[in-house]
């Protein structure tokens, strides 16, 4: 967070979500809360980043947006549940075509606007 210049706009997430292993969950069985990143000897989940890159945007006025990259598999209830417990009222999942096969999914929401 230090390193982070005095104002951020936006922030985009894009943690790794367990190498191909994903896949074998099943359609629409992701649970979000499987997202985890060691650094540093510590263990974030996907949730304390979300939480940092909220932090780190302004609250006020314009505010600033964050988006994380989710896989196309995701359990939107549980995505659902994990943004509501973070502060997040309102999200926009965007989903990403290639060849007409769906490959990712996007979530977003803006400071200010979708916070409680």
């Amino acid at each position: 967070m230090e390193l982070l210049p005095g104002r951020v706009d936006g922030i985009f997430l894009s943690p790794p979500w367990g190498g191909t292993d994903y896949l074998d969950v099943g359609p629409d069985s992701f649970d979000i809360c499987c997202i985890s990143v060691n650094s540093d000897g510590a263990s974030e989940n996907w949730k304390d980043l979300l939480q940092m890159a909220l932090d780190a945007l302004p609250n006020s006025g314009a505010g600033g947006a964050v988006a994380y990259l989710l896989p196309r598999n995701i359990d939107g209830m549980s995505l659902a549940q994990a943004s509501f417990s973070v502060g997040l009222r309102e999200i926009e999942l965007e989903q990403n075509y290639l060849r007409m096969k769906l490959k990712t999914i996007i979530m977003s929401a803006r400071c200010g606007r979708g916070f409680a």
